[in-house]
C-alpha cells in the first residue's frame, strides 16, 4: 500500500490499529474512517476518529456489529 502512496499501512489483524492510529496523530484521531470490514473492526475504527469525525461503511465482511 505505500507503493500506492499510503502514509502509514497497518494491519488490523497484527496491531491494535486505533492505539497506532491515536500515537500516529498525536492523540487527534483521523477525520474519516473508511470501514469495510465489519464487527472485526468496529470498535477500533470510532476509536480512531477524532471529535466530529466521520465515518464511511462500505460493506461489512465480517458482518455486523
Amino acid at each position: 500500500m505505500q507503493d500506492l502512496g499510503a502514509d502509514h499501512v497497518i494491519n488490523y489483524r497484527e496491531d491494535r490499529f486505533e492505539g497506532m492510529v491515536r500515537k500516529i496523530t498525536k492523540k487527534r484521531g483521523v477525520d474519516v474512517v473508511f470501514e469495510h470490514v465489519g464487527k472485526d473492526t468496529w470498535a477500533g475504527s470510532m476509536l480512531s476518529m477524532r471529535p466530529g469525525g466521520r465515518l464511511v461503511t462500505c460493506g461489512s465482511t465480517s458482518g455486523c456489529s
